[in-house]
């Protein structure tokens, strides 16, 4: 329930006019104050002031090394001190975001504890090796990010051939990273804590950022130019170093503008704790850095627009019908929202253990993506592998306490090292192409990773309601005994109608476990249904002279795409739909085309026939 608006506001003045005497004080003492400062700095520093400004190269610590992955990212790996014995597991750290323009460096402001503590030392005491990357470049960095931490721990174990564990740990960014990490490459990783990261769905993520840059437009009219899905490089540029502090900051503060400023965090903020008159100007820099910042980077790596509020109905102001009318609306490109849907979003598909930590009360990253995460959890049946350490009911950005970074680790080495009494690995689902009448075989791992033996039930369903079964069986149904830590190999068979069109079908795989009828796994097969590639072609002429020009006409069938290889007998090919061909010697040739496409490949050839072009000359009688 959000606070009453005339009770907000009376309290928004009161403390902007504190905020003002507070920062001629502070501006006479230190310079300029940074209103947008953290109210308390994170255990995982915030790597933002107003907005995301880069922070000094540090020298790397005495007993790390450093080098160069194939990406060109630059890592960094720590052992522990000689009077600690290593335990023989690694901990990599995936860390937070980094602006477009930083040099690309590993970002040690994000490897210190708010009282100077360094995370490597503390991770190397407690017997871990440690380990982090910059990733292969800034910004929007997430399947990079990925890719470079996968690739670091295969990097660390050249060298380290006794490792045991591999933990991820990431914060913001990082914490997608290590989200998808963790249900991707269960083989690199043993388990992972993922801190303030958007984890529950990237796409709302974007229109949440996105939706508050319009709203204070609409507030703010004029404030800050360009559009909120193309951002001027000159405001990039100067934002941190004036922009902010001499045009937006003041305006926020100003007693005038109170109720502006309310009915946008009301509008946008959808827990009422976030409406808060002591926190808003900190709220305000953070979202509006993130929008400046990141809004162009974005758009480029996604391939277009992500932010999509068309048809978005807002709700919390004093005057919802103008803001509705007045706000600026944008559509998503369908490009940046497909790679968003492949590349971003989580499915909750566990097969390790995840912990995750997110305090209630942060602004950047909503704590809403931990139940929106739950939910896909649950879904999947994976809870098992799944852990919400309690949040910090605090306010900020991965603003954690060092007892509940170190319990939330804690939690995740007792799920790695003890694992549940009951669950399961089910080998991940794939595609195959197939015709019509065929029967496609699928072939699944399914091992009882439990502590305790059991029996699961095991069934599989077509989409289209075509016959499925296993092998050995006509039942679509069975049951399997496994002790702990057992594999058995399920292989199912889709039969394919005849005369079936061209379409997709999926086979849902279920695994459930009989002694906790809770506890299951599911993964889709794909059965692509279409006609194979059928070859076919004319020649304009197939006795033709030297040197004239033949046109081929392509007559192929089957599902699309189709792809093509000529070859013209003359060792001369082509890939083009329907080429042209010139022959230049006299012979029999044989033009061959082979056509094809998932299902099929096929080839038909034409006989052709070149002739000597004969020149005649005119008899002269004398």
């Amino acid at each position: 329930m959000r606070p009453s608006m005339q009770s907000v506001v009376a309290r928004l003045v009161w403390v902007i006019g504190v905020c003002i005497l507070s920062s001629l004080v502070l501006a006479t003492m230190n310079g300029l104050a940074r209103a947008s400062e953290p109210v308390d700095p994170p255990v995982i520093p915030s790597h933002h002031k107003t907005g995301i400004p880069s922070s000094p190269s540090y020298p790397y610590p005495l007993g790390c090394s450093e080098g160069t992955q194939a990406s060109g990212a630059i890592y960094r790996i720590c052992m522990p001190p000689g009077f600690v014995t290593w335990n023989r597991d690694l901990l990599i750290f995936a860390h937070g975001y980094m602006p477009p323009s930083t040099t690309l460096r590993i970002p040690d402001e994000q490897l210190k504890l708010p009282d100077g503590t360094s995370v490597p030392d503390t991770v190397n005491l407690m017997g871990y090796a440690f380990a982090t990357t910059s990733y292969s470049t800034n910004g929007l960095a997430v399947p990079e990010g990925m890719a470079d931490v996968a690739d670091l721990a295969r990097i660390f174990r050249q060298d380290h051939s006794t490792l045991n564990h591999v933990y991820l740990v990431g914060a913001s960014e990082g914490g997608l990273i290590t989200a998808l990490s963790i249900e991707q490459q269960p083989d690199v990783f043993s388990g992972g804590l993922a801190t303030c990261g958007p984890i529950g769905d990237f796409s709302q993520h974007v229109n949440y950022l996105g939706d508050f840059r319009v709203v204070f437009d609409y507030f703010f009219p004029g404030l800050i130019p360009g559009s909120p899905i193309t951002i001027p490089q000159s405001l990039i540029d100067t934002w941190d170093t004036s922009y902010y502090s001499t045009t937006v900051l003041p305006a926020l503060m100003n007693p005038a503008n109170a109720i502006s400023l309310t009915q946008l965090l009301s509008v946008t903020m959808d827990n009422a704790g976030l409406v808060n008159p002591t926190t808003a100007i900190t709220t305000v820099a953070g979202l509006l850095g993130y929008n400046i910042f990141a809004t162009n980077d974005g758009k480029a790596k996604l391939g277009g627009q992500p932010f999509d509020n068309w048809t978005r109905v807002y709700t919390g102001s004093l005057d919802d019908a103008a803001l509705n009318t007045g706000v600026a609306r944008f559509s998503a490109d369908p490009m940046a929202l497909q790679k968003i849907q492949s590349d971003y979003q989580t499915s909750g598909q566990l097969r390790v253990p995840l912990v995750t930590l997110h305090t209630t009360l942060d602004a950047i990253v909503p704590y809403w993506h931990e139940s929106l995460y739950r939910d896909k959890v649950v879904a999947r049946g994976r809870m098992p592998r799944y852990d919400e350490f309690p949040p910090g009911a605090r306010y900020g950005h991965c603003n954690f306490t060092s007892t509940e970074v170190q319990n939330a680790l804690a939690l995740l080495v007792n799920r790695v090292e003890n694992p549940p009494l009951i669950d399961m690995n089910l080998s991940e689902g794939y595609s195959q192409a197939t015709r019509p009448a065929n029967t496609v075989i699928y072939t699944h791992a399914l091992t009882n990773t439990g502590s305790l033996s059991g029996t699961f039930t095991i069934e599989a369903t077509s989409s289209h309601q075509w016959p499925v079964a296993f092998l050995g069986s006509s039942y679509p149904t069975g049951t399997l005994y496994l002790d702990s830590g057992m594999t058995a190999t399920l292989s199912i068979s889709l039969s394919v109608p005849t005369g079936t069109v061209t379409q997709v079908d999926l086979i849902a795989l279920t695994a459930t476990s009989q002694i906790s009828p809770s506890i299951w796994m599911a993964v889709n097969d794909m059965a692509r249904v279409g006609d194979p590639a059928q070859a076919g072609f004319v020649a304009s002429a197939t006795t033709v002279k030297t040197n004239q020009v033949i046109a081929f006409t392509n007559a192929s069938t089957g599902t699309l795409p189709l792809s093509y290889t000529w070859n013209f007998g003359d060792g001369v090919t082509s890939t083009l739909t329907n080429p042209t061909h010139v022959f230049t010697v006299a012979d029999s040739y044989t033009v061959t085309l082979t056509a094809t496409n998932n299902y099929g490949v096929d080839a038909a050839e034409l006989a052709i026939k070149i002739i000597p072009y004969q020149v005649f000359l005119p008899i002269v009688q004398r």
